[in-house]
């Protein structure tokens, strides 16, 4: 049989109908242990499944521990104020706004911004730029200027002022600290 399967194999030849009956016999038991391994493995796939989300759940309950448990937590705050000092760009001075250090690490927890608050090293560098999108002419809708320019004039005064504070402020937190500016 299996010379004339490979006879059939190699040409366009058709089988008789004997041969398709005898090929049905001999394909039987292949195709019940191919549906079996088939069925073992749905099985074991939702088996897979139910364990995963059993694991999430047990991970999801330890999570909270984890959390707890995180060696940052225990660094002390003068620790803690090297790190941050550390994460300082050293390219360039910090400049205003949240996407530096110190600012950007007031933002992580109380804790951290505590100790960012109460670190004057990390406030004693600061760059002011007035140009770009730090300048007055920056704002929103600044060429548009009303007929006697008083409402562009209130708007900058008002950005400037408003920078004026967060300056004095940062320049405050960087006690008697040297200032790179």
């Amino acid at each position: 049989m299996e010379s004339r399967l490979s006879s059939l194999l190699t040409s366009n030849d058709p089988p008789s109908e004997d041969e398709i009956q005898n090929f049905h016999r001999l394909m039987a038991a292949p195709l019940q242990e191919l549906r079996a391994i088939d069925q073992k493995i749905a099985d074991l796939q939702a088996l897979l499944a139910l364990l995963e989300d059993k694991r999430e759940g047990i991970y999801g309950s330890l999570q909270r521990f984890i959390i707890v448990m995180s060696p940052i937590r225990r660094l002390p705050d003068d620790v803690l104020s090297e790190i941050f000092y550390q994460c300082l760009p050293t390219d360039r001075p910090p400049i205003l706004g949240a996407s530096d250090a110190p600012t950007l690490l007031m933002r992580v927890c109380k804790r951290w911004r505590s100790v960012v608050l109460s670190s004057p090293r990390l406030w004693a560098q600061l760059s002011i730029s007035f140009s770009g999108e730090d300048s007055i002419y920056g704002l929103p809708g600044s060429w548009q200027f009303d007929a006697d320019g008083k409402e562009w004039q209130q708007r900058a005064e008002s950005t400037l002022n408003r920078r004026l504070e967060i300056i004095t402020e940062w320049l405050a937190r960087s006690g008697t600290c040297p200032l790179s500016l």
